[in-house]
């Protein structure tokens, strides 16, 4: 079993540099009719580790209506044209493609769109269930600032492997980090949930070390900061 689990973090070590992941999360709010169309539950639209983005449906709940259907947009109303669709389905048809009853039937369970790569990640400010038989809004979720440890790396311009080396890895007590040609840098570790373990200030040396003795083991997210650039590696302490 141990050599199983080492052989798979090792694997998730492979590709060393890596994109972090950041999300824009908000709560729905039902807007056409609470009392006899509510809705709850919570929108995420996630930028993932592979580049891809996702908007992601927890807790969700509301009732069917007569073509429900999902859109990022601009603002708090529903802009025909502007908006932009990404549900593929309605949403009374859950994640394995059950459908569920009729007109005021309760709806639950989490769902998930795929969002095209091109869209910027701050481009939509809201997310939408609209119902565009009734032409009525039927609820929306309004996004929060950006999360998250990749959130940096969306806007800026990413290390190359040339530029940048960090080792041992997998590392028990002190990081070794060599910039090339870079004059200053900071240094973040994460969990791979986005929770900051350890913060380093800026440093105007090329070679650094950061002493990880007092993290648990396990695998966590190293985010280089230097020069307006910025890269991510998983790192694996034991």
């Amino acid at each position: 079993m141990k050599t199983t689990l080492s052989t798979l973090l090792l694997l998730l070590l492979f590709g060393q540099f890596v994109n972090g992941q950041c999300e824009r999360k908000g709560t729905f709010v039902a807007i056409a009719d609470p009392v006899n169309y509510p809705i709850s539950g919570t929108a995420t639209l996630e930028s993932l580790q592979d580049g891809s983005k996702k908007v992601n449906f927890d807790m969700f709940s509301t009732v069917q209506g007569k073509v429900l259907h999902t859109f990022l947009s601009v603002d708090e109303n529903y802009n025909p044209g502007v908006d932009l669709q990404i549900s593929d389905r309605e949403l009374y048809v859950d994640e394995i493609n059950n459908i569920k009853g009729t007109l005021r039937d309760p709806i639950s369970g989490p769902r998930s769109f795929n969002v095209p790569s091109t869209v910027e990640f701050d481009e939509y400010n809201y997310v939408i269930v609209y119902c565009i038989s009734a032409s009525a809004l039927w609820g929306r979720a309004k996004l929060e600032n950006s999360t998250g440890a990749g959130c940096n790396t969306l806007s800026t311009e990413r290390f190359t492997t040339e530029e940048l080396r960090v080792f041992p890895n997998p590392v028990t007590d002190q990081l070794h980090i060599n910039l090339k040609s870079l004059s200053s840098a900071s240094f973040k570790i994460f969990t791979l949930h986005g929770q900051l373990v350890k913060t380093v200030a800026a440093t105007n040396r090329t070679n650094s070390q950061i002493d990880v003795s007092n993290i648990e083991s396990g695998l966590y997210l190293l985010e280089i900061s230097s020069n307006n650039k910025v890269g991510y590696q998983r790192l694996l302490v034991n």
